[in-house]
């Protein structure tokens, strides 16, 4: 059995893949030697949309053909797609489109949500968290299951949203658990959290932790955040 497999084409990221027409020409030769190698497509990776790239990719990309005139070649990002519109390759990989953002016409389709795992209330003065953190009022605080070893970035602020309200994320956020205030109640153990939803998209949850959507996204990825998929 053959191994099918897509060469990776430097366009101009400077990342991997090779990059000039001599490292290609070695590598052509290499695996047209390889008898347990099929060459399927080769592929490429913008650093933004720029008609640059796509120029030195489809050049490299023809020497290819020369050899396997029936390889398929994709560069497209979904910024690309969602730019241009259109691709005139034979595949695009789609990257944060996926998730329903990148474009104002698509619609997010991730939700992460956890669940209250005690209130107390706190008066003024006292250390909520980690540090040095002091309320300076007093407050109804709630904490909830979920912290940075779960995706939930220590960094930057933030809102967590319960009862349809976005409670603020208080102190640093724990490896396991956060910290929010309630205001004007008192949450019960079990209620729903939300730290991505309709009224709180990962690009607002990514703003306020000082990052992007990208790794907001990812970041909830860890084995011990359980993943629900749905239609």
């Amino acid at each position: 059995m053959k191994a099918k497999v897509h060469l990776k084409l430097d366009s101009g990221m400077n990342r991997l893949g090779v990059k000039t027409n001599c490292e290609l020409a070695k590598l052509l030769e290499c695996v047209s030697n390889c008898h347990n190698i099929e060459v399927e497509g080769c592929y490429s990776h913008l650093y933004n949309v720029n008609n640059e790239q796509y120029n030195k990719f489809y050049e490299m990309f023809e020497t290819v053909k020369k050899i396997y005139p029936d390889a398929i070649s994709h560069i497209s990002s979904s910024s690309a797609v969602c730019e241009n519109g259109t691709d005139k390759y034979d595949m695009v990989r789609l990257g944060i489109a996926a998730y329903g953002y990148g474009d104002e016409h698509l619609k997010p389709v991730m939700s992460v949500s956890t669940k209250v795992v005690a209130s107390k209330s706190v008066s003024v003065g006292e250390h909520i968290g980690y540090g040095d953190f002091v309320s300076t009022h007093n407050c109804s605080i709630a904490i909830i299951f979920g912290g940075y070893a779960d995706g939930i970035l220590r960094n930057g602020t933030g809102y967590v949203v319960l009862r349809n309200q976005k409670c603020k994320i208080l102190s640093v956020v724990c490896m396991d658990m956060t910290i929010i205030e309630t205001v004007g109640f008192e949450a019960e153990v079990g209620e729903c959290a939300e730290f991505i939803c309709e009224s709180q998209n990962a690009e607002e949850f990514a703003r306020d932790r000082g990052t992007i959507a990208y790794e907001a996204l990812t970041g909830f990825s860890r084995e011990r955040c359980e993943k629900i998929y749905l239609n």
